[in-house]
């Protein structure tokens, strides 16, 4: 069984599992997106480029995306309709720290030229997806791309790469036809195994009346600095609405339960935390007794860690 939070940054986050070589298409969202078929209001330029995300593995693997308008149709010697479309095969090759994402030409079907509307030129995002690894070295048709220090540089950039976490590298290809053949080769390094934890603090203030927040022995929980302590959010899940906590020093929903996943954390390390509150006026409360313990796992998500005001 895979132990998978509930909510992340305070939403609600349902969990997916995904094959070890698939390779996602994606569509373009921001906070221009009107609805679900990219739509966008009038006068803002379409987003159009091609975002695949590719989850590396240990044998090559293949996926066919297929275009159309639902629209462009041709018609056959006998009068039936068929429509037109295009398709475009990505590859995704592993091999000694090396994966290779292969982009084909996009090949036009049931018709000589592109249906109405078809992008003829665009940009090429892929976000590959490792374990455990980070890239060194990120080519584009031989040729190294730009590496970026941030992920605000990524997205201003036309083209280049960036390590985005411990598990994701971005990169793009900037404008291109889609005509044309497009490989990215990433050269990867093994990096140290870390760990999450979803930290709990129960009994807690409204959102309006103040804000929760833990402090910890270790540098991504604030070394028990108050001016680096981790916020949290206000919540409350459905796990915990039908099944609460009975233990005395677990929290069930009585009051506003506060919760954050904190990554980056060492493997098989103890942890000593508290919760603690800061009311409007900025006065500190922190929870009574005595600070909690939690031991991380080896690797991955560690499970839940609880507190109470």
């Amino acid at each position: 069984m895979v132990k998978c939070p509930g909510l992340v940054g305070g939403d609600l986050a349902i969990a997916h599992l995904v094959r070890a070589g698939a390779i996602l298409p994606l569509m373009a969202v921001d906070e221009n997106t009107l609805d679900g078929f990219g739509h966008r209001p009038p006068g803002d330029p379409p987003r159009n480029e091609l975002i695949l995300r590719v989850y590396s593995g240990s044998e090559p693997s293949s996926f066919t995306l297929y275009e159309d308008d639902g629209m462009t149709l041709k018609y056959l010697p006998d009068g039936s309709p068929i429509y037109q479309y295009r398709t475009t095969t990505i590859h995704q090759t592993p091999s000694d720290q090396k994966v290779r994402v292969i982009i084909e030409p996009t090949i036009n079907l049931n018709g000589q030229y592109p249906f109405l509307g078809a992008v003829e030129r665009r940009n090429n995002q892929v976000e590959l997806m490792v374990n455990q690894a980070e890239a060194t070295d990120v080519k584009f048709n031989g040729r190294a791309l730009e590496q970026h220090t941030s992920l605000l540089k990524f997205r201003l950039s036309d083209r280049g790469w960036y390590n985005a976490s411990n598990h994701k590298i971005l990169a793009k290809s900037g404008e291109m036809s889609v005509d044309r053949t497009k490989q990215f080769e990433f050269q990867l390094q093994t990096i140290p195994a870390q760990t999450s934890v979803n930290f709990v603090c129960g009994n807690g203030p409204t959102a309006t009346a103040g804000t929760v927040y833990i402090g910890g022995n270790h540098p991504e929980l604030g070394n028990w600095n108050l001016d680096q302590a981790i916020p949290l959010n206000p919540s409350i899940d459905y796990e915990y609405m039908t099944h609460p906590p009975t233990a005395a020093s677990r929290p069930g929903p009585r009051a506003t339960i506060w919760t954050g996943i904190v990554g980056n954390l060492p493997p098989n390390q103890a942890l000593e935390w508290k919760c603690l509150e800061r009311d409007s006026s900025g006065a500190i409360r922190w929870e009574p007794g005595a600070n909690h313990q939690h031991l991380t796992s080896s690797s991955g998500y560690t499970g839940r860690s609880y507190g109470q005001f």
